[in-house]
């Protein structure tokens, strides 16, 4: 029961068979880098023609667990050349925000281009349907309806600064704390804002910015 993927820095797309050039690769990694980030979304690609035995379905899900420890909102295109079932497994907020309508249109057009050699279109198509979820909300608990997730959202869009949400059911030995700090971090690095963490399971809410927080 090997490992199917060895985590790397800064690496979202994980091609096992050397199908993208360096510029498609680096194309698609910025892409669901900013899904990472922007959207705090665990996000992944990975493309292979050897399951290990697996189903493709089970594939997926243990790359998800692999590479994220089973956590948080996100999602794992994988491209099966094996056979030829490829599949988009998602947790947390993308379950929930990308409909089974959109993911089938999708996964239509995307096997289109993947039937004639086009990857890179193929991946971005799916990687877009991140964006069905709301941007400034994660709600990685179901603590909110999907109407109140994107009322929220659009409400936060329009604060003079930048505020992102994040509802969590923190089971980790992390402090809220460490872990308020470490999505303010991969979500601000390259701007400043505020990050709120609602914690279900100790019912409490942490606030992070970069220096000391406004009374």
């Amino acid at each position: 029961d090997g490992t199917l993927i060895e985590q790397q820095d800064g690496a979202y797309i994980y091609d096992k068979i050397a199908t993208l050039t360096n510029t498609e690769f680096d194309e698609c990694n910025q892409y669901a880098k900013m899904l990472n980030e922007r959207y705090l979304l665990n996000t992944a690609v990975v493309i292979t023609d050897d399951l290990q035995g697996m189903e493709a379905e089970a594939y997926a899900a243990k790359v998800y667990n692999e590479l994220f420890n089973g956590m948080g909102s996100g999602m794992v295109f994988l491209v099966n050349n094996a056979t030829q079932s490829d599949i988009l497994y998602k947790s947390g907020q993308c379950q929930r925000f990308i409909d089974e309508v959109s993911e089938r249109d999708e996964l239509y057009h995307a096997t289109k281009e993947l039937v004639v050699g086009n990857y890179r279109e193929a991946i971005l198509i799916m990687l877009k349907l991140g964006e069905k979820c709301p941007m400034n909300v994660v709600d990685n608990t179901d603590m909110f309806s999907e109407e109140m997730a994107e009322e929220f959202s659009n409400s936060l869009d329009e604060c003079a600064n930048s505020v992102t949400l994040v509802a969590t059911n923190n089971i980790s030995e992390v402090s809220n704390e460490e872990l308020a700090r470490n999505y303010y971090d991969r979500r601000y690095a390259n701007e400043a804002g505020y990050l709120v963490l609602m914690d279900k399971k100790s019912r409490s809410v942490t606030a992070v910015t970069q220096g000391e927080l406004p009374a």
